[in-house]
């Protein structure tokens, strides 16, 4: 079964699926989901959102929102968003991509992500970065202050660091490129 639901660009969603995608796109308010076994399509949000899957991937892309997206089982894609909003995979990807906060200058605060199985990439964290995953790569493309990087099976690769670095990896190489006044 496919449902499809057009609503006011101003307004409250909380969905449930049982097994299905979400392709949700503007809409502004309160926005909450869950699926238990479908993908998280969400653009052009805004507003307070929560949504979690136990088993696809999530987009979120061109959104002013704060909250979370979660899934269980796949990749996880912030893009073009503005606002405090984490993205969580337990074995998955996590990937920020021009992830600013209002100002328009990083989210202001420290970029934590964690994967149980999947790569994470960080664009920027002027306010530093504490990732780790169980087995996959680290890029962080720039960052300031300080980043934190584990990973129990790949590379960790640090563009530009301009703070401190501590990098674990039990089977991988780490790189890093400091820049700024030592």
């Amino acid at each position: 079964l496919r449902f499809e639901v057009n609503v006011p660009r101003k307004f409250n969603l909380d969905l449930d699926s049982k097994g299905g995608d979400f392709v949700i796109s503007n809409v502004e308010g309160d926005l909450a989901g869950t699926t238990m076994g479908g993908a998280l399509e969400l653009t052009q949000l805004k507003g307070k959102i929560s949504f979690h899957t136990m088993g696809g991937k999530v987009s979120l892309t061109k959104s002013e929102v704060d909250g979370d997206v979660r899934t269980n089982g796949g990749k996880v894609l912030l893009e073009d968003v503005v606002g405090n909003v984490n993205g969580h995979s337990m074995g998955g990807d996590v990937v920020y991509r021009n992830v600013t906060d209002r100002a328009g200058s990083g989210t202001g605060k420290v970029e934590k992500i964690s994967s149980m199985g999947g790569e994470i990439s960080v664009s920027d964290a002027p306010h530093g970065a504490d990732v780790s995953t169980m087995g996959g790569d680290i890029d962080v493309r720039s960052a300031a202050e300080f980043v934190k990087a584990k990973t129990m099976g790949g590379d960790i690769t640090i563009d530009k660091i301009d703070g401190w670095v501590r990098a674990e990896t039990m089977g991988g190489d780490v790189k890093v490129t400091m820049v700024g006044n030592p």
